[in-house]
């Protein structure tokens, strides 16, 4: 099994927990990630949990991605503090960031969260 699937089997109870808008569990997730990189290096700035952030599925789907085509508007705002612009412009496969979705499927409050 190459790294990406094993990465990506590693982080699915943070997409599902996105994808089922569950705001509670993806803060635990990103917590404990953002706790475990502070006791093992103070001079990473969340490295590892932007890294969280720019993670695909295998749609090539970011969590950003998935809260914007699925209107999680409460887990948009919460996602948008550990996401900068690259992050929020990574395309999934079928050629569409964040941005695209959700103008795509008439999501427009959504960009009232986006800077």
């Amino acid at each position: 099994m190459d790294s990406k699937s094993l990465r990506l089997i590693t982080h699915q109870p943070f997409f599902y927990a996105v994808q089922s808008n569950d705001i509670h569990s993806v803060k635990l997730i990103i917590d404990r990630l953002a706790q475990d990189e502070v006791a093992h290096d103070r001079d990473r700035d969340r490295a590892s949990v932007r890294a969280l952030m720019a993670l695909q599925n295998d749609a090539g789907e970011t969590p950003l991605y998935i809260a914007a085509e699925n209107n999680l508007v409460d887990m948009l705002s919460f996602l948008l503090n550990f996401c900068d612009p690259q992050i929020a412009g990574i395309r999934s496969r079928a050629d569409l960031d964040a941005f695209h979705v959700a103008a795509k499927r008439g999501h427009l409050g959504i960009f009232n969260f986006f800077p």
